[in-house]
């Protein structure tokens, strides 16, 4: 059977790897504490039967998660730039 658990613990891993690279503002953070949860439980499962990949792989899915709330919640701290430039004000991004 670990030519399946490999790839499900891959996909498992991975799946909050592409809402890192975005911006998180919109996710869950109800989704983001189950999956979390639910890693840190599988961990501890994993290491109480001495399934040390499942553990790597569920601790590695717990800090994707940890880096995902951080990301988020630091995100409101910052200044938001949508400032509207008046009409005929110099504007950055056309610079010649």
């Amino acid at each position: 059977m670990e030519y399946l658990a490999i790839p499900a613990a891959i996909c498992s891993t991975s799946a909050s790897l592409p809402q890192i690279f975005k911006t998180p503002q919109n996710v869950s953070n109800i989704s983001m504490s189950l999956r979390g949860a639910g890693a840190i439980m599988w961990v501890i499962y994993a290491l109480h039967l001495k399934e040390y990949a499942l553990a790597t792989s569920s601790a590695i899915a717990a800090i994707f998660e940890c880096i995902l709330f951080i990301k988020k919640h630091s995100a409101w701290l910052k200044p938001v730039d949508n400032e509207i430039s008046p009409i005929g004000a110099p504007n950055e991004s056309f610079h010649q």
